[in-house]
């Protein structure tokens, strides 16, 4: 059925295509909050998500926070935080949204930062005296009859001469992934080189979940610019369970084992940012951006084994203590030069740090721990960015950039009490770049960019870990760098029907030092081995870098308003992207995927259709997606989520004044899956001697939203 519609609308484009009528205002859209009256949203998130053609983006993994930027402006600013703007849009009630603006060029009143597309929240900041207090109310039902629920509320009070909006959100979370739900079935089945199954193992999982987050943003409008601040506040403490029975040889034999999980995750954070801004008159600005995050977390694995008569046989416990942090500071000032330029210049600095220890246990108090598993990893970086927004004519407009990072990571492994491996390297890396936007006609568009772009190192790739039930260790690499990258994209948008858009969108990255799996010698007291790492016992998979390697995809996006096909108030929206990328597998020499590349191909429809009269809107959406696979030293691990995921809603504002969503998520019950492949020596000459099998599933999800003002 998917095939189907996906061939009906790819034909279907064409057609829409020749039909567009010119609506788009030159520059973009602007949707005023009567326009979204008919989804009843109850904030700026429900607005966003109701723009035709458009997909919120909070941002690449790249270094900075320059570099970072999603494509959602608020008032015309990037929010000074990272965290992600749909909690952020969230928090903000729909009625203090006058309107949002689409731009589909750089402009240098709006901190665009090389997107070529964004949404502009054009929110009320002048606030008298207190406005309603909102709330949401998340009640769920999942499988197994556990019920969780989750309750937000925000407000905004005009104070210290600006407008200051409170919100909080407590309750029991959202969870999903296979074994990560509230509720969880799973099965793993085991396989000889042969073929020959030896075990099954059924498993059970119970995760609880319990988060209290307060946030305030505070703005003022002074004669001289304007000050804005935010903060938030995150505790969690979250627990898991789960039971395994082990039969052999498969799941109709007798039971041989159980095995038993106990964990337990208390995590703290927090974030304070702002930004000054200053006006200096003729056209030009100036700006401060401040932002300081803190993370502490504490975690505890218990892994035990039984035998079939339930007598105790051995345990692992894995003790876990990690703080981590960023600091930002960001000076940035812009001006118009004439008519067609306007210059930007700023200069960032950075500094990253993780704090992690981690021991591994045997119940006899053995310690096993694995080497790299205690260790400091800290970033230092600076960064200058100079831009120019060139509007070379009235249709065609370029914006070319030029950066200059600097930086340098330091990491201590601390191998004994007294003893320490100490690494230190120093980068440079130039980041040109340019985006340029043409206009052909009103209603039309074509984007395009090219930029040099340098990943976000996750400092987690530094520590080693260790999988207990998987039984393999992911070392840390002290050597990791960060991937570079040439990306060019491009698409090619164009209206019709009023608010219907196509988009035909289009990437090419050749990546360096593309980041995946390599083969890791542990960091020692003793003396370099010049054994070759492939050819040693005590070698471990880890992150590493592997040569340089290409990525593409290819994708159409069509926003399609029904009202001329007979169906009033109904939107129908298709999705879909294709990619592949490819590497050279530095084990057996063949050409293969990027490891863990999620995401390469991917199927949305989405249905909604409001009936205004009637205060009632329903609607579903169905996909499917590609997984992708781990390529290790000695196995290959493979995760993906198969089947058709369906979720449906309806929705009212017919009783007692209060907005109610009633929901059924994955009706269809997809089921996650892995297939796991373990060979007797590295995959360019061995051969596999196990097989394994995983299955699992969240299971439906029945779900109830009220949302109401007072």
């Amino acid at each position: 059925m998917l095939r189907r519609l996906a061939l009906a609308s790819a034909a279907l484009t064409p057609v829409l295509m020749a039909s567009a009528a010119a609506q788009t205002q030159p520059g973009g859209n602007v949707f005023d909050a009567d326009y979204f009256a008919q989804y009843s949203p109850t904030t700026a998130q429900d607005m966003v998500r109701q723009l035709p053609g458009f997909s919120i983006d909070s941002g690449d993994s790249v270094r900075g926070f320059g570099g970072a930027a999603g494509n959602v402006l608020i008032n015309g600013q990037r929010p000074a935080t990272k965290e992600s703007i749909e909690d952020i849009l969230s928090r903000i009630p729909a009625s203090n949204v006058e309107r949002i603006e689409i731009v589909t060029s750089a402009s240098g009143e709006l901190d665009m930062r090389g997107q070529t597309k964004v949404a502009n929240v054009i929110v009320n900041t002048s606030a008298a005296g207190r406005e309603p207090i909102n709330w949401r109310l998340f009640l769920r039902h999942h499988q197994g009859g556990v019920i969780t629920a989750q309750a937000e509320s925000n407000t905004s009070v005009a104070v210290f001469g600006g407008d200051l909006a409170l919100s909080i959100t407590a309750g029991q979370g959202f969870l999903a992934g296979p074994g990560s739900g509230f509720r969880d079935l799973g099965a793993r089945d085991f396989f000889d080189g042969t073929g020959v199954q030896f075990e099954s193992h059924q498993s059970l999982f119970h995760n609880e979940k319990i988060i209290v987050e307060p946030a305030f943003q505070f703005s003022r409008r002074f004669d001289w610019g304007a000050l804005r601040l935010n903060g938030k506040y995150e505790g969690c403490c979250g627990t898991g369970d789960s039971f395994v029975t082990v039969r052999a040889p498969d799941a109709n034999g007798p039971i041989a084992r159980f095995e038993a999980t106990e964990s337990d995750d208390d995590t703290a954070s927090w974030t304070f940012g702002g930004d000054v801004e200053r006006s200096l008159g003729s056209g030009a600005s100036a700006k401060l951006i401040f932002l300081n995050d803190r993370e502490e977390e504490t975690a505890s694995d218990l892994f035990e084994y039984y035998n079939a008569d339930e007598t105790f046989d051995r345990s692992v416990l894995v003790d876990t203590d990690e703080s981590s942090g960023e600091s930002i500071l960001r000076g940035q000032a812009q001006w118009k030069l004439g008519q067609n330029h306007s210059v930007g210049v700023a200069l960032e600095g950075a500094y990253n740090f993780l704090d992690s220890t981690r021991t591994v246990t045997l119940d006899t108090g053995a310690d096993v721990t694995p080497p790299g598993s205690d260790t400091i990893v800290e970033e230092f970086r600076g960064e200058l960015e100079i831009s120019d927004i060139w509007t070379i004519s009235p249709t065609l407009t370029l914006e070319p950039i030029v950066k200059l990072e600097v930086s340098r990571i330091r990491q201590e492994v601390r191998i004994t009490p007294t003893t320490s491996f100490v690494e230190e390297r120093d980068f440079t890396y130039p980041k040109p770049g340019v985006s340029a936007t043409w206009r052909p006609e009103e209603g039309r568009q074509v984007r395009l960019s090219l930029q040099r772009e340098v990943a976000q190192l996750n400092f987690s790739d530094f520590v080693s870990t260790l999988e207990v039930n998987n039984d393999f260790v992911t070392s840390g690499n002290t050597n990791l760098e960060p991937a570079k990258t040439w990306a060019l994209s491009g698409q090619y948008e164009t209206s019709f029907w009023g608010d219907g858009v196509v988009t035909l969108r289009a990437s090419y990255d050749w990546v360096e030092d593309v980041q995946d799996l390599v083969c890791i010698v542990p960091v020692t007291a003793g003396p370099p081995d010049p054994t070759p790492c492939i050819q040693r016992l005590d070698s471990f998979d880890g992150p590493g870098n592997i040569g340089d390697g290409t990525e593409w995809s290819a994708g159409v996006n069509v926003s399609l308003p029904l009202e001329r096909l007979g169906i009033s108030g109904g939107r129908l929206t298709f999705d879909y992207v294709n990619g592949q990328s490819s590497v050279t597998d530095p084990v057996t020499g063949a050409t293969r995927r990027f490891t863990n590349n999620f995401g390469t191909r991917d199927f949305e429809i989405e249905f909604r259709q409001d009936l205004p009269a009637q205060q009632f809107s329903y609607g579903f959406t169905i996909g499917e997606d590609y997984g992708a696979t781990a390529y290790r030293l000695r196995e290959t691990f493979r995760r993906e989520r198969t089947g058709t995921t369906l979720d449906i809603f309806v929705e009212t504002t017919r009783l007692l004044g209060l907005n109610l969503r009633v929901g059924y998520g994955d009706v269809l019950d997809a089921e996650y899956q892995s297939k796991r492949v373990v060979y007797d020596a590295p995959r360019s000459s061995g051969v596999p001697i196990l097989f394994q099998n995983g299955y699992g599933r969240n299971g439906p999800l029945v779900y109830l939203r009220i949302a109401s003002s007072f």
